[in-house]
């Protein structure tokens, strides 16, 4: 060693030695990249995939893009620590990164990072966000530096508000922020669309319809064509006892549709939270006390303190379940009308199921349940969505009249099948701009 740079002691114990920290978020990093293996070529991004009409979605979608284009490798990423039961619905082989729990240790910033780096790292082709508000802020932080590696996509149902009335949601908090860096916003009502337009006038191409599928169960009659009320009667329908509590599936009793039953079966089910106006179904349970209605139950508080169930169970004629998994793990063959009482909407799957199932239905008509239930037609609707009485009249229609009752759940089924089939939303997914594509 030349003898003009050879270190003497008094330099080597003049050095300085630093302990470096490994980031807190590494050890996820690498957590995520050997739990997609491959790199992935479309990524979803969604809160969780819990009991719920978005997470239907998502599942929706997914399960499309492994129909459209089965060559693409799919990741499910779930932002928010909570629990995801519904993962178990995802296709075989496509992995699922329960991202919220692995950053449980991290702060917003952090998680933001992370994520980031992630994508683009792995740079997908296609970026797919369902109701994650950490997907929404990446995007909004860092969407023109995403969208020059791959395609960024968004979901939205409708608006969401206070109890004072201002419009409030992610639509209204990030769309304006992050329309000009996604290829495409897809909603699944007409309503809603419309409104996006006139509020933040939108390129409309960039906004697209997409209606959402159902499959079709065993449904309570036949679907065939009817020319109108004239043309009613005769159809076979499970119906429910005529006792309280329905204790399973299988507790059925076999009569025709169109007899009048002494009681009316009424089935109410979804998320327990005030969107959905519970305080009005106990109104409605309160008023029929001396009404041959029975008022059956199901769900559970998502998004809000619960606030009714116990008052839910202090009725004679009316019984809460509780949860439950999915429309279809429902005795629907049991019950005699379906009840909605949402105060704001998109188009919920659980009424399209409720259509598809072959129940009469009473809805408040708001968002764009209109789009599949017309009056008089393909079911009842209410307007405004918290006139009680009007409600409680419309279940006397149906009960008074089974046979129109019989005839609208007929003409709902057949719109179902027209307009909300998987081969449908099939075409409508592949024809998504770049969606599918290299």
């Amino acid at each position: 060693i030349d003898p003009s740079i050879f270190p003497d002691r008094e330099v080597v114990d003049s050095i300085p030695f630093c302990t470096v920290h490994p980031s807190a978020a590494s050890h996820v990093f690498v957590q995520m990249l050997d739990a997609t293996g491959e790199t992935p070529d479309h990524v979803f991004l969604v809160p969780w995939l819990n009991t719920g009409g978005a997470e239907r979605v998502a599942l929706n979608y997914v399960h499309a893009v492994r129909y459209v284009c089965p060559e693409r490798r799919i990741v499910v990423m779930a932002t928010h620590p909570a629990e995801s039961p519904w993962a178990s619905k995802l296709p075989e082989g496509v992995p699922f990164l329960e991202f919220g729990k692995w950053t449980a240790h991290l702060n917003d910033v952090e998680r933001e990072y992370l994520l980031v780096r992630w994508l683009m790292q792995t740079a997908p082709t296609t970026v797919h966000n369902i109701n994650s508000r950490l997907g929404l802020q990446v995007f909004k932080r860092y969407g023109p530096v995403l969208r020059n590696r791959m395609r960024l996509y968004s979901s939205h149902f409708c608006m969401d508000f206070t109890p004072e009335g201002k419009r409030i949601g992610y639509a209204v908090e990030f769309l304006p922020w992050i329309i000009d860096h996604l290829t495409a916003v897809t909603v699944d009502n007409r309503t809603f669309r419309d409104q996006l337009m006139t509020w933040y006038a939108f390129d409309p191409e960039k906004v697209i319809l997409v209606y959402q599928p159902v499959s079709l169960p065993n449904t309570r009659f036949p679907v065939e064509a009817d020319d109108g009320p004239s043309a009613r009667g005769g159809k076979k329908a499970f119906s429910a006892p005529s006792d309280g509590r329905i204790q399973s599936p299988n507790r059925i009793t076999l009569r025709t549709m169109t007899e009048k039953k002494p009681r009316l079966d009424v089935l109410w089910a979804g998320r327990i939270d005030d969107q959905k106006r519970p305080d009005i179904l106990l109104k409605m349970i309160e008023a029929a006390a001396d009404l041959p209605f029975f008022f059956h139950v199901y769900g559970a508080a998502v998004l809000n303190r619960d606030r009714y169930t116990h008052r839910l169970r202090q009725f004679d004629n009316a019984w809460y379940y509780g949860p439950f998994d999915g429309f279809e793990s429902l005795p629907t063959s049991c019950f005699d009308v379906f009840l909605y009482t949402s105060q704001w909407d998109g188009l919920p799957t659980i009424l399209l199921d409720a259509l598809a199932a072959g129940l009469p239905v009473v809805a408040s008509d708001v968002g764009g349940i209109g789009e599949v239930i017309q009056h008089e037609e393909t079911g009842l609707l209410v307007r405004p969505f918290d006139d009680v009485r009007l409600y409680l009249e419309q279940l006397r229609r149906i009960h008074a009249y089974p046979e129109q009752a019989a005839w609208m759940a007929r003409q709902s089924m057949m719109r179902i099948r027209s307009d909300h089939t998987w081969r449908r939303f099939y075409e409508a997914v592949r024809a998504l701009p770049g969606y599918c594509g290299p």
